[in-house]
């Protein structure tokens, strides 16, 4: 039996080979053809996939199409899921009767992907983001649900039922941490004004420990808490745990602390990094409206370590889509971490996995792939106010939803969060339970 898909469809647009792209070939890995000519769909020996408004052979399975995926343009989008086998469906085609599914698997799929609803005009919060309060998938319970693959699997397991001798490889799951490095030092190599506005900050404020561990660092008493990268190391030393490091090289501003990008030990941390784990570029939060900007802080990194940057994710998150990525792809970028929201953990594109940038305004696929974080520290502690203990039972059942599926669980750290300053502490060892439950 032929081990590709054949799928029928009676159009075929750049959504269409989207979606299926996502699903057969992101997600299963498997070949399949798409046909229009309803013959020679019938005529195929092996597993049938009909995507169309009617029944075509005695034996398929028959997923109802809608129009989202014939269309082009951007219209907003009734969203009203519905529990299906224990997932969330929408995109109904009720009025079909006899699919294997009552609703469009295939829109369902190119709208979270795609992520379509952040095209739409709103609201965006002070950084200019989309906050996942705004989304479909917030709003209905289902984001912290990797509901892409696991629709993708649960049609996977229909085509081998329907097909006997037919079998799709699942993917394996994997663990991919990654770390921002907005500030390699908390106190050191930040030159004498910087230090003294913040002892005067510190004394103000009555930050009287802040202040002991300013003078112990700076006096070579103490360690620099911040410069725990031994540690990160020392913790991903197996292969399949390779970290992730994003530096960022903006100038000095409100939301930009890094020391200078000229300063020699700031250059020979990205050099000596970059020479043992993937690296890329933490564009700063000017940067991310100013392509001048972003192109500088682009040169410096290809200076410092010999080679352009090809991975990026953006500061703060910031990120507006479509500008964003294309942004990045004029400057070179080849894959973004930055999919994921700052406000709550989950899954932001409904997917656990690596996948290619679907440009909704252009109607195409670009070679920007995306690897979505599901679970950032900042997140945990400070927007949603957990303990470590809490914090740790979100993330393990992300985890776990995760391995379920056989996705990646990519998760957001900072050097910064294995200090003890602003009551951190307890969170490093909530972070190595973490590691040791998506390693095992």
């Amino acid at each position: 039996m032929p081990d590709m898909i054949c799928i029928y469809a009676p159009f075929d647009t750049p959504r269409l080979r989207y979606a299926l792209d996502i699903a057969f070939r992101h997600i299963l890995t498997t070949g399949y053809w798409l046909t229009r000519h309803p013959d020679t769909f019938r005529s195929f020996a092996g597993p049938r996939l009909n995507y169309s408004g009617a029944r075509v052979s005695d034996r398929e399975v028959w997923i109802p199409a809608g129009a989202l995926l014939s269309k082009t343009g951007i219209q907003p989008q009734e969203i009203q899921p519905e529990q299906r086998s224990g997932r969330p469906a929408f995109f109904f085609q009720k009025h079909i009767r006899g699919a294997d599914f009552d609703f469009d698997l295939l829109s369902l799929i190119f709208f979270l992907v795609s992520r379509y609803e952040e095209y739409l005009p709103g609201e965006r919060d002070w950084h200019g983001r989309f906050a996942a309060r705004r989304s479909a998938a917030f709003q209905h319970n289902f984001l912290e649900q990797p509901v892409v693959n696991r629709w993708v699997l649960h049609l996977a397991g229909m085509l081998e039922e329907r097909f006997p001798g037919f079998r799709i490889a699942r993917p394996a799951y994997r663990f991919l941490p990654t770390f921002d490095i907005d500030q390699a030092w908390a106190y050191r190599y930040k030159g004498v004004w910087r230090n003294a506005a913040g002892t005067v900050r510190d004394v103000l404020r009555g930050n009287w420990a802040d202040l002991r561990r300013r003078v112990a660092v700076l006096s070579g008493k103490a360690e620099d808490p911040f410069f725990t990268f031994s540690d990160i190391e020392e913790w991903h030393r197996r292969p399949q745990s390779n970290p992730v490091f994003f530096f960022h090289l903006g100038n000095y501003g409100r939301f930009d602390k890094s020391i200078s990008h000229r300063h020699p030990i700031l250059r020979l941390l990205i050099a000596r990094l970059a020479g043992a784990h993937p690296v890329g570029i933490h564009p700063s939060w000017r940067a991310a409206q100013d392509p001048a900007r972003f192109a500088e802080e682009i040169r410096r990194f290809h200076d410092i370590t010999g080679a352009p940057p090809l991975r990026s994710r953006q500061h703060f998150l910031r990120m507006e889509l479509p500008a964003t990525y294309r942004l990045l792809l004029d400057a070179g970028i080849v894959e973004d971490y930055t999919m994921g929201y700052a406000d709550a953990p989950g899954f932001r594109a409904g997917i656990a996995g690596p996948f290619p940038w679907y440009d909704l305004e252009a109607e195409k696929t670009t070679g920007l792939i995306l690897h979505p974080f599901t679970v950032m520290d900042v997140t945990l502690k400070e927007y949603l106010g957990l303990s470590p203990e809490a914090g740790l039972e979100r993330a393990t059942a992300l985890l776990r939803s995760t391995r379920e599926t056989g996705g990646v669980f990519c998760t957001l750290w900072h050097n910064s969060s294995f200090s003890d300053i602003g009551n951190w502490r307890p969170w490093r060892s909530m972070y190595e339970a973490l590691r040791r439950e998506a390693e095992g």
